[in-house]
């Protein structure tokens, strides 16, 4: 029988610098860290460890009331097998290849993500209210956690589709959620997306010299 209790951010695998680090962060942190790493290389197996990144990172997120982070989670389970069957379905040719969007879908990309925000902004602005037994305290920092799940919803549509973008969205997404995560005090996981900001700078110079090899060619 599973044992819930080994879950539960109070339960501390060690302690950095007097921070306990609980054993669901730890396995999220290190699963991410794994999944981003291959997905900067376009290695199409990082789908798969996504799928324990996500679970455990929604079970954090619920228990410290950062409800749009734990919704995500949601989307991401969905995207993930989005993206293992095109990945899986493209051959090795077209797989090394990124892509690169044009005008007309960067000005969609935008009028989505504009119009997805204040949709997430007024859901999660009165999630404790319309449902305060499931989420009894409101919503931490309800503008980043909106702009954090629109802007990773894109990214993990772009990454899905190979679109080399998505690093960019990556960024911004890292950018924000590092602010957040270190007000929640969860340093560890904080410390983490600051090393995914460096990466999604990584994946982008990576993608864009696969780009250019398979151009050359």
């Amino acid at each position: 029988m599973l044992n819930w209790d080994f879950f539960s951010v109070q339960n501390t695998a060690f302690s950095i610098l007097n921070y306990p680090v609980s054993y669901l962060e730890l396995i999220g942190v290190i699963t991410g860290y794994t999944t981003v790493l291959m997905a900067t290389k376009m290695h199409k197996f990082f789908w798969w460890i996504s799928f324990i990144n996500v679970l455990a990172f929604a079970y954090l997120f619920y228990q410290i009331q950062l409800y749009a982070d734990a919704f995500l989670q949601i989307y991401y389970l969905g995207i993930t097998v989005y993206g293992l069957i095109q990945w899986y379905q493209s051959s090795a040719e077209n797989l090394i290849k990124p892509k690169q969007l044009n005008t007309s879908q960067w000005i969609n990309i935008v009028a989505f993500s504009i119009t997805l925000w204040l949709i997430s902004y007024y859901i999660f602005s009165n999630l404790n209210h319309w449902l305060p037994l499931i989420f009894p305290l409101p919503t931490s920092f309800v503008i980043l956690e909106t702009l954090i799940l629109t802007l990773s919803i894109i990214a993990n549509w772009l990454l899905a589709e190979r679109y080399k973008e998505n690093w960019i969205f990556w960024l911004l997404v890292n950018i924000m959620a590092v602010y957040v995560y270190y007000q929640k005090e969860i340093y560890f996981t904080c410390l983490q997306y600051f090393i995914f900001g460096l990466m999604a700078v990584y994946g982008y110079l990576e993608w864009q010299k696969a780009e250019q090899q398979v151009s050359d060619h």
